[in-house]
């Protein structure tokens, strides 16, 4: 199982490193990297090292604060990871592509992720609108 945060270029990561970081860790209850299922550590391009832990829910009823016509199909993901050190990105909000490892959705989904405002977490919710 396998889980990639692809986070779209932004202007400041274009001119550093010409493309979208994209990050990886394996997670979910086949992982040998994940000490219970839902808790993994990995490196980040963006934030650098991290220690996460994501929660599934199986409803399909996203919090009120989402965008106007977002959907989900088989439940959505928390996920709340502590940085190893402060990001430059305290305070800021990206929306990205998820791989859920929960096994019950088979699509790439939207994350939508803050960093703190100290920069040394940052918290999520990822969605799949195609299930």
């Amino acid at each position: 199982m396998f889980k990639r945060l692809l986070i779209p270029a932004i202007a400041a990561l274009g001119l550093v490193f010409g493309t979208a970081a994209v990050a990886s860790a394996s997670t979910g209850p086949g992982s040998p990297h994940a000490s219970t299922p839902g808790h993994f550590s990995y490196f980040d391009p963006l934030f650098g090292q991290v220690s996460c832990n994501e929660v599934h829910h199986p409803n399909n009823n996203l919090p009120a604060n989402f965008p106007a016509g977002a959907t989900t199909q088989g439940g959505y993901d928390t996920v709340t990871c502590i940085l190893a050190a402060p990001s430059v990105f305290a305070g800021q909000t990206f929306t990205g592509d998820w791989f859920s490892d929960f096994g019950t959705q088979l699509d790439v989904g939207v994350i939508q992720l803050r960093v703190s405002g100290g920069g040394l977490t940052y918290q999520g919710i990822a969605w799949y609108p195609n299930g």
